[in-house]
């Protein structure tokens, strides 16, 4: 009885690797949409229902 959750496992990560990872728009640079200024991307979250991320520690 072990060998159908072994084999489903198997199954699943051999299929992994034939995945595409999926490509990030071209305004966006890892995966995440920076904004120009805190206003807008304040703008933007509230216009989402999101949550904000403020990077404080990174220069640029």
């Amino acid at each position: 009885m072990r060998f159908v959750p072994i084999a489903v496992a198997l199954l699943v990560a051999a299929s992994a690797g034939f995945a595409e990872p999926p490509k990030a728009p071209p305004n966006q640079k890892g995966g995440v949409q920076w904004e120009a200024s805190y206003e807008q991307a304040r703008a933007r979250a509230i216009g989402e229902g999101k949550l904000l991320f403020v990077d404080i520690l990174t220069d640029g």
